[in-house]
């Protein structure tokens, strides 16, 4: 995994919503990003099915 020279910067409280193609990978960045931050993660499609 590539380390960044520069901490990742605080959340600022806003919803944050990773967009695009089916495939790319949102889902593992975004779990992996709410990991990183301490916050939870919803994935959209699963709440669409329920």
């Amino acid at each position: 995994m590539l380390q960044s020279a520069n901490p990742m910067p605080r959340w600022s409280g806003r919803p944050i919503v990773l967009v695009g193609l089916m495939g790319v990978g949102k889902s593992t960045v975004g779990r992996r990003l709410a990991g990183r931050l301490a916050l939870p993660f919803v994935d959209a499609d699963n709440e669409i099915e329920e």
